[in-house]
């Protein structure tokens, strides 16, 4: 990875504004410390040593803004996904039993689905006419 690497190039603008934002310059410590990162980790991140991971790069989504998939060439997981992930400390034990819930439904359709296209279509016919 080089300097000219979109992410290296994306990180250390954010970098810049955050100090920016404080008036004055700031170490990368601080600013590790700011977005609940290991220091050495970032260093190598705004050096170009290395990138994030998906679980990084989902953190520093939530920490920075989206435009961090987009640096790293990733997709951007879809919005109603940000949007749980963004609330979820806020949720109470009902409200996650109820979204528990809800994908436990979707996950017995999908799998429901996944039964019936297994079926050869021949044998779709003669369980539709048993019925």
């Amino acid at each position: 990875m080089t300097p000219q690497d979109p992410f290296v190039t994306w990180l250390n603008a954010q970098f810049l504004a955050w100090q920016a934002s404080l008036g004055k310059k700031q170490s990368v410590t601080a600013w590790a410390k700011s977005l609940d990162m290991d220091r050495d980790v970032v260093n190598q991140w705004l050096n170009g040593r290395r990138r994030p991971n998906r679980e990084s790069a989902d953190a520093l989504a939530e920490r920075l803004g989206m435009d961090v998939y987009d640096a790293l060439g990733l997709d951007k997981p879809p919005a109603l996904v940000i949007e749980l992930t963004r609330y979820m400390g806020d949720l109470d034990d009902h409200d996650i039993e109820a979204i528990r819930a809800i994908l436990a439904r979707a996950s017995a359709r999908r799998i429901g689905a996944r039964a019936v296209a297994s079926v050869a279509p021949s044998d779709r016919r003669r369980t539709a006419r048993n019925r």
